[in-house]
């Protein structure tokens, strides 16, 4: 699946390039979406490294040393897995996501993730 990023262009339609698309209005404003925005902008891969580095400093920092936070950056490793299966999830697990659906034991945890006119659907 490619990556959508979000980006906002000045005042709207007119001032965006011909080659993306509206999308639906957030919290900054009106934005457009650019399929695979990373490979066609510095900028935008730039944002996504530093992002990205961000995360895995902050799940280093997460504790819970059974799941391997730091090591695995919170993706499904196989000790991940078995630490969901044995625990449960925590406080920083989204609990929207369909890993729940495979832990019988923890699935009456799971809530819906809320329907954003405009937001395309990751699962």
């Amino acid at each position: 699946m490619a990556a959508v990023e979000q980006l906002t262009f000045g005042n709207g339609p007119a001032a965006a390039p011909a080659a993306v698309a509206p999308a639906a209005a957030g919290p900054a404003g009106p934005g457009y979406e650019i399929e695979r925005a990373d490979l066609r902008s510095v900028s935008v891969a730039a944002a996504s490294v530093i992002a990205k580095v961000h995360r895995d400093r902050l799940m280093a920092g997460l504790g819970h040393e059974e799941f391997a936070f730091a090591e695995n950056a919170g993706y499904p490793s196989p000790a991940h897995q078995e630490a969901l299966a044995a625990l449960g999830p925590t406080p920083h697990h989204r609990l929207s996501w369909s890993y729940l659906d495979d832990l019988p034991r923890w699935r009456h945890l799971k809530r819906s993730r809320p329907d954003v006119e405009g937001q395309l659907s990751l699962l």
